[in-house]
């Protein structure tokens, strides 16, 4: 298994719209299939220094890309949750490769690193095959080994650990989902999402070191 950071200059869509708008920072930390054909389901987490959340909310919502969004205010500039979206910059060249996302996310040059895991150069070279067949800019940054545990966010440690401490892993639950999801302020469909993101990350190392 091999991680890959690309640099990459995607077509215009609903994150490089935000940038400009906003000077917002998008991190796409998986993006999947939703019960539409013609939808993603990505979530994310979005910040700028110069719009508040709530801006942020209100640009999402009124957005001709994006369909439906589940956000909640993590910072006076800072939200996060899951957005069902017609054109999510990474899902179309993802789509049905043996890869997965670590993240996506954009700089302020307007370009966006993505952070991907994948089974070795075959899926590489099929990854750079449709980005050129799509005439997308790329650069590929780093490739590397993975012989280590990667740490888990920040939000998602902090997350993982309350869930842990107020018995949510255990059987029978100590807590359900919605109750923990209330202590959190957010929906119990975003934070299942964070729960199941970190669940993944710890897994797919785990077995990596095996």
């Amino acid at each position: 298994m091999i991680e890959i950071r690309l640099l990459v200059d995607t077509p215009e869509n609903w994150v490089k719209s935000l940038n400009r708008s906003h000077s917002a920072l998008v991190r796409i930390m998986d993006a999947k299939p939703s019960e539409s054909a013609q939808t993603v389901q990505d979530f994310v987490e979005i910040s700028s220094t110069k719009a508040s959340a709530d801006q942020l909310i209100d640009s999402l919502n009124t957005s001709k890309d994006i369909k439906d969004a589940d956000l909640v205010q993590v910072g006076p500039h800072t939200v996060m949750g899951t957005i069902t979206t017609q054109n999510c910059p990474v899902c179309s060249i993802l789509s049905g490769l043996n890869c997965s996302l670590l993240s996506a996310k954009t700089r302020d040059d307007n370009k966006m690193e993505w952070r991907l895991i994948m089974s070795g150069d075959d899926t590489l070279k099929n990854v750079t095959n449709r980005l050129e067949l799509q005439h997308v800019n790329y650069e590929i940054q780093e490739i590397a080994r993975l012989n280590s545990v990667k740490d888990l966010t920040a939000r998602q440690e902090e997350i993982v650990r309350m869930a842990l401490d107020m018995g949510y892993f255990e059987f029978p639950k100590k807590i359900k989902l919605e109750e923990l999801s209330e202590r959190f302020g957010i929906s119990a469909g975003t934070l299942s999402e964070i729960l199941r993101r970190a669940e993944k990350n710890v897994l797919m190392h785990y077995f990596l070191e095996r």
